[in-house]
């Protein structure tokens, strides 16, 4: 350890060597750090086989390393993200059972080359350099696992040394690109395991690999429960250095008013510890500023809270509808429904709507007559005559008309998915548009209070609800871990044209729900695309952050994201779903949604923000000024880098 910190201090205090790439180097632009010129395959300072073998050796590389799920998916946490088609769902497809301590880039190693349409290529740099969407053209040249501070410490002076970037990964869920260093070096944490819970204290401490899947695991030994990611192989330190909303958010608070304390290995090299009493600014940066840029996060001490004696409740529920004029009426009443639903809430609610573009299926062929085979009927107008439906396009598919009819009880499949005829059969049905809400509340189902909401929701719109059983959940790990898996996609993806590349994030204040301006951005938005199939967007909208009546405050001052969380009381997502969506509709769309407020989401946001904007949207001016000049004290020559991040 105090080997590494000493070559990284000889690195801060030095200037960069001299070569062709450093000469070629511009003076760093206003608002951001004076970043060394990293080092290039062709020059001097690139790391040989011995060097990388000596990093090796420093991380210990005889001890035991693998990244493998014991148990079935819906017992136990997974230690990772599940990439696409992995076999057993188990992370790194499976292959991560007796991993190297350090990896080397080989020819053909790219991103661009590792993967096709379903499974990785052999190699195993593609399976242990594998993120969420990384982007065309980007691709780590060394990938190292530390399982301890010290490991990180020895990484990190590695890089300094060698004048390479450093990027960090835990699970790799991050969708923008900002666990991506071309040809630098990826350290990834996810094997660092391990936590430590002071219940007197009302805190834990959770190593930096930890998915929240195990954290909660671990925290029902206590009889504790955290705030956390909605999805359970999502990271703690990822999800709480960049905002955290979830659905416990409305009672609990974000995630950066969670942290407590942070051991970080900055660029220097050495561990510093960052809370109230030292280094209280990078603290502060921590709480919202993202992690990867400012340092290596080794250890996250959080506040924890004692599970409920009753439990937890969730519930899903439907609304559906054509995209015909009656269709769209009854979309537009049930909006406004659920704005007032939702406003009226108090903290033991959170949960999230989620508002998928009208389906178009296809024509009655031998396509679509496979697809209804299982239905027991042969083309859509057989399915409309026997679930005795009479222009079903001007009248819309009533779900519990169709749930009632002689045809769908006598078929299994109808009965356990009735929408499912309605996708394949627009032309019958109206293109049909669906709207799922799906909630938790805090306490069991016994409640009168959870009773009494439930006979509000979507009103104005009752005839198309279908509301699900309530589930009881003794523990929120018990939630966790029967949610479907959220997979990563490890296969690159040109920025401009992916889906979550244009996503449009807003944080909608109390006023701005009430107003309803974005509900007939939504309404416009489905019209469009059930007219023409190409200006498609889904919605979704989190009711995941402390804006509900009853919920905590917090000072806005200790933590640095940006106001608007602090007012909000929906994070509202808008996503193109249209390959083909035309520039100017999109643009439109945008700059629509972009009006209802100031403030994005630093980890669910779009990835092709114009210009600067980012910074005023994630963090806003004054914030991110201050940010600025921690990420220029702690790491002056930007060593650690991630895109869209304070000092870019």
């Amino acid at each position: 350890a105090a080997a590494a910190a000493v070559a990284a201090a000889e690195f801060a205090a030095t200037p960069p060597a001299t070569t062709e790439a450093a000469s070629a180097v511009d003076p760093a632009p206003a608002g951001t750090v004076d970043p060394r010129p990293r080092c290039q395959r062709d020059q001097p300072c690139w790391p040989t086989a011995a060097d990388v073998a000596a990093l090796a050796k420093e991380l210990d590389p005889s001890a035991a390393r693998s990244c493998v799920r014991n148990g079935a998916v819906t017992a136990v946490a997974e230690p990772a993200a599940v990439p696409l088609s992995s076999p057993g769902a188990q992370p790194f497809y499976g292959a991560a059972q007796a991993l190297n301590a350090t990896y080397t880039a080989e020819p053909g190693d790219h991103a661009d080359e590792c993967f096709g349409p379903t499974a990785p290529k052999p190699g195993m740099f593609c399976i242990v350099a594998l993120r969420n969407l990384p982007r065309a053209g980007w691709a780590p040249a060394f990938v190292a696992w530390p399982l301890s501070a010290t490991h990180v410490q020895a990484a990190v002076a590695f890089a300094a040394r060698h004048n390479l970037g450093v990027c960090v990964a835990a699970t790799g869920h991050d969708f923008l690109n900002r666990h991506s260093c071309d040809d630098g070096l990826l350290i990834r944490t996810t094997l660092m395991k391990g936590s430590d819970w002071d219940d007197d204290a009302g805190t834990a401490t959770l190593a930096p690999g930890l998915t929240w899947g195990e954290a909660l695991s671990d925290g029902d030994k206590h009889g504790r429960v955290v705030a956390c990611g909605h999805a359970a192989t999502v990271g703690v330190v990822g999800w709480s250095t960049g905002g955290g909303h979830s659905w416990l958010g409305p009672h609990l608070g974000l995630g950066v008013d969670q942290i407590v304390s942070v051991d970080v290995v900055v660029a220097d090299g050495s561990l510093v510890t960052a809370n109230a009493s030292n280094n209280s600014d990078l603290l502060w940066a921590l709480r919202g500023g993202g992690g990867s840029t400012f340092g290596v996060i080794t250890s996250i001490t959080v506040k924890t809270y004692p599970t409920p004696a009753a439990g937890f409740t969730n519930r899903i529920t439907w609304l559906t509808g054509p995209s015909n004029a009656q269709g769209l009426r009854t979309l537009a009443a049930g909006l406004a429904g659920f704005a007032n639903w939702s406003l009226a809430l108090d903290d033991n609610w959170g949960g999230y709507l989620n508002l998928i573009a009208p389906a178009t299926g296809p024509d009655d062929d031998a396509e679509v007559k496979k697809l209804l085979a299982p239905y027991g009927i042969d083309t859509c107008a057989q399915w409309a005559a026997a679930y005795g439906l009479t222009n079903t396009r001007e009248e819309g598919c009533d779900l519990r008309k169709i749930l009632a009819s002689p045809g769908c009880q006598a078929s299994a499949a109808c009965r356990a998915d009735p929408r499912g005829i309605q996708e394949l059969c627009p032309a019958t049905c109206g293109a049909p548009w669906s709207a799922m809400m799906d909630y938790i509340y805090w306490g069991p189902e016994t409640d009168a209070a959870f009773q009494r909401v439930w006979g509000d929701v979507f009103a104005g719109a009752p005839s198309t609800i279908d509301l699900q059983p309530p589930t009881p959940l003794k523990t929120y790990f018990d939630g966790a871990v029967q949610q479907p898996i959220e997979y990563i996609d490890p296969r690159p993806v040109a920025a401009a044209t992916d889906t979550w590349a244009r996503l449009s994030s807003v944080l909608a204040s109390r006023d701005t729900v009430a107003a309803g301006e974005w509900a007939g951005i939504i309404a416009s938005s489905m019209a469009s695309c059930a007219a023409d199939n190409t200006t498609c967007a889904g919605f979704q909208l989190y009711q995941t952050v402390p804006g509900n009546v009853g919920s905590p405050t917090f000072d806005p001052s200790a933590t640095s994201i940006g106001p608007g969380f602090r007012d909000a009381h929906l994070h509202m997502l808008a996503v193109p779903t249209s390959a083909s969506i035309a520039p100017g509709a999109l643009a439109a769309l945008k700059a629509s949604w972009y009006k209802l407020g100031a403030n994005s989401y630093f980890s669910e946001s779009e990835y092709t923000l114009p210009g600067d904007s980012w910074k005023a949207r994630y963090w806003g001016d004054a914030n991110y000024a201050r940010l600025l000049s921690i990420k220029q004290k702690y790491d002056p020559h930007g060593l650690f880098w991630c895109y869209h991040c304070v000092g870019a």
